[in-house]
């Protein structure tokens, strides 16, 4: 999907973005039967096999659906995502994502993938809008101390603040501020074009 395939952009281009395994629409086909329901032993064996190449000590588990990112819209907060899972909970998270998108696609999985991905307890996280959505050439950053998710998900309300890209004497209490400014312009310029982007 385009969640994953964007990470791996970043990854490629030098960015520091937790490690991650996507799982294809054809892998989730295997842990789902025809009527929605997990096969547990599908996801056992799928899950062992993940976690002996992929040893974390937290997972997050994201969806990355086909239809939800393109350059002109972005549907963050669509799809279920399960964060902070040990290794034994792993099954259980992967199965809330699956049930979750199954009902929300109306009963069609084959335009859905997801991943897994290294879960960082963050100190601060955020959103960056690299260009005002509203139609502005500022760049806008929401942000608070806690889990990205908490934004997301619509449960606190962030920080604002809107500043140009050339302005100068910005002070955020955020720490290394003045290098993630610099990264939100380079990712801009990797993708050509405004981005959205979660950060922490």
């Amino acid at each position: 999907g385009p969640k994953a395939r964007n990470l791996q952009s970043l990854i490629d281009a030098g960015f520091n973005v937790p490690k991650f395994i996507a799982i294809s629409n054809i892998e989730v086909g295997e842990l789902m039967n025809g009527n929605g329901e997990i096969i547990e032993q599908s996801l056992k064996q799928f899950v062992d096999g993940i976690t002996v190449k992929f040893l974390c000590t937290s997972y997050a588990v994201r969806s990355s659906a086909l239809i939800e990112d393109s350059e002109k819209e972005s549907f963050a907060g669509q799809f279920k995502t399960e964060i902070a899972h040990t290794k034994d909970q792993l099954p259980s998270a992967i199965a809330a994502v699956l049930r979750h998108a199954y009902e929300y696609l109306h009963f069609d999985l084959t335009k859905f993938s997801f991943f897994i991905q290294e879960f960082v307890d963050a100190d601060y996280s955020g959103i960056t809008f690299t260009r005002n959505p509203l139609g502005g050439r500022e760049m806008v950053l929401e942000y608070h101390r806690g889990a990205g998710e908490d934004i997301v998900g619509g449960r606190v309300k962030p920080l604002k603040k809107e500043f140009y890209w050339h302005q100068p004497g910005i002070e955020l209490d955020l720490p290394n501020f003045a290098d993630a400014f610099e990264n939100f312009k380079k990712i801009e310029g990797l993708f050509r074009g405004p981005q959205d982007i979660e950060w922490c």
